[in-house]
């Protein structure tokens, strides 16, 4: 009926604390520091852009004549404005620009 060794006029013996976690310590080896490791995977994709994968040589005359043909292409499409080119991994943009008043000030100097 009632717990082994417990009266019936007394109250329910407490339950025994459960047992104190403790904490794990570190491992004392030497580790480089985690700016250094950040560092280290910031090189490494900056220096190819998927990992595992040779770096290519960049040939600068296809590049030239890549941004050529965007500029060429934009202009048959329409596009009259001023526009600057630039490269990424995946690409070249072209990105138009709005001139401003102090750009047509200039010309009208000249």
């Amino acid at each position: 009926m009632a717990a082994e060794g417990a009266e019936l006029g007394s109250p329910a013996p407490a339950q025994p604390p459960a047992p104190k976690r403790r904490k794990i310590e570190p491992s004392r080896r030497s580790r480089p520091p985690q700016t250094a490791v950040d560092k280290d995977k910031v090189a490494a994709s900056s220096n190819s852009s998927v990992s595992g994968t040779p770096l290519a040589r960049v040939d600068l005359n296809k590049v030239r004549e890549a941004k050529i043909f965007a500029v060429l292409q934009a202009q048959h499409e329409g596009c009259l404005g001023s526009f600057k080119s630039f490269d990424s991994l995946f690409g070249n943009y072209l990105v138009p620009v709005t001139p401003s008043d102090e750009f047509f000030e200039q010309i009208a100097k000249k």
